[in-house]
């Protein structure tokens, strides 16, 4: 039998866990990325929301460790923060603050391009993974009658060299959120893919700062958030190099600052003076970098009438999440462990429907942080779109419960173990806790 191989569209964080999931399952696997990969955490073009506050939600940090042990330590030694994520966050919705008692949920605070850089240096030491850097995918190959991909085409971005080819047993897309599998689907003659789009024109403005106060805060972690209608959101880490990063968030037509005193009057704004008083005792360290998501993606790979075999599509290039709710990053690993289990499931990967049922065991993983996140979207009433059967009871319920994380330890530790991934909002509807919830 001929070697087996896998080739991964994008060194994202969802194309580097899928990366080590396939190197257990091929004899070889290759990674094909469009930019030149920094030797170190500085940021890349690919990757223009990188630059903003990014969470690695507890649930994630589990996944990552299980793919690369030893990352949680490695991290911390390159400058990562841990904290508690009650004693050590101060974080103001929905009108009240959540009581800052220690719960031993332990988050880490950095930089994405930290994150991605570790996460690299420990898939490059997997023996059977190459990493191709300056390429670009222009195509898919397919079998004459189209029914499995068999490789890819790729050509150099700065046009030094000509065009190749890429054999693959399995192609998996993690290209983001620009994505050209829909229109190589369609060249293969598979149609359209079913996408449900909720727009949000989620903007950023954010700044690394260093503080020089005489009291350094007492929170590594501040998450100030407007109620709906309102949409503004402010959000400070302490991150690596004894830094921090300012995410200030807005939604739909809200405008986001551009410069100091914008960014000033922004955080004066916020529903608690924390970030605005920071703000009066930082010194900036980096120029105010802007961004906009425009929606919420969802692309139904796992509805489509037919799928080829060969092609998987994972990550952004799936399902794009609104980040404010940070959840993106753990999506992604959730997409690597289904990667996972369905390659452990499957006998024979020449078997027709391994891609279909791939597809949809990722639709299963995803489904409840999507209905999460565009649940809490549509509690914005100028957010446009058919709201699900329910959903306005259960923002009523997640309010009640919110209010609750003010004064009830146990309301908090619930509530943050379904913000982390680690439980269903279903783990929210204990006898004690649902009585308080509606009747408290």
């Amino acid at each position: 039998m001929s070697p087996s191989h896998a080739v991964v569209i994008g060194a994202s964080m969802a194309g580097l866990m899928a990366a080590r999931t396939l190197a257990d399952h091929f004899d070889h696997v290759t990674v094909v990325e469009r930019d030149r990969l920094p030797d170190g955490p500085e940021g890349r073009k690919s990757v223009p929301q990188g630059f903003h506050a990014h969470t690695l939600l507890i649930r994630g940090k589990q996944i990552l460790e299980e793919f690369f042990p030893g990352l949680s330590a490695d991290l911390v030694m390159h400058g990562a923060v841990e904290s508690d994520s009650s004693a050590d966050v101060i974080w103001h919705q929905h009108g009240v603050y959540k009581m800052r008692k220690p719960c031993g949920l332990i988050a880490t605070s950095m930089s994405r391009p930290l994150l991605e850089w570790r996460v690299r240096a420990h898939l490059q030491r997997v023996k059977n993974v190459a990493l191709v850097q300056g390429y670009r995918v222009t195509g898919l190959h397919a079998t004459p009658d189209k029914t499995r991909v068999t490789g890819v085409g790729l050509e150099p971005v700065d046009g030094s060299g000509p065009a190749t080819s890429l054999p693959a047993d399995l192609v998996v897309d993690a290209g983001g959120r620009g994505t050209r599998a829909p229109q190589w689907l369609a060249d293969l003659g598979y149609g359209a893919v079913p996408v449900t789009e909720i727009r949000t024109n989620v903007g950023y403005a954010s700044r690394y700062f260093r503080f020089a106060g005489p009291v350094a805060p007492d929170f590594n972690m501040c998450l100030l958030m407007q109620a709906p209608p309102a949409t503004r959101v402010g959000v400070l880490f302490r991150v690596e190099g004894n830094r921090w990063l300012l995410t200030l968030q807005t939604m739909l037509d809200d405008a986001v600052p551009s410069d100091e005193e914008g960014m000033l009057a922004f955080a004066r704004s916020l529903p608690g003076p924390q970030i605005a008083k920071f703000l009066e005792q930082a010194v900036p360290d980096s120029e105010i970098q802007a961004h906009r998501t425009p929606t919420n993606l969802r692309r139904h790979y796992e509805q489509m009438a037919r799928f080829p075999d060969g092609l998987v599509v994972l990550g952004d290039a799936c399902t794009s999440f609104n980040p404010r709710y940070g959840q993106g990053m753990t999506t992604a690993a959730l997409g690597a462990l289904a990667l996972r289990d369905t390659l452990d499931a499957t006998g024979d990967l020449a078997a027709p429907g391994f891609s279909r049922r791939f597809q949809k065991a990722l639709a299963a993983a995803i489904a409840l942080p999507w209905q999460a996140s565009t649940g809490e979207d549509f509690a914005f009433p100028q957010v446009a779109g058919r709201r699900p059967p329910g959903a306005g009871l259960i923002n009523w319920f997640m309010r009640r419960v919110i209010r609750l994380t003010a004064v009830d330890h146990g309301a908090l530790v619930g509530f943050l173990k379904v913000v982390h991934l680690l439980q269903g909002p279903a783990g929210l509807m204990r006898p004690r806790l649902l009585w308080r919830g509606l009747f408290g």
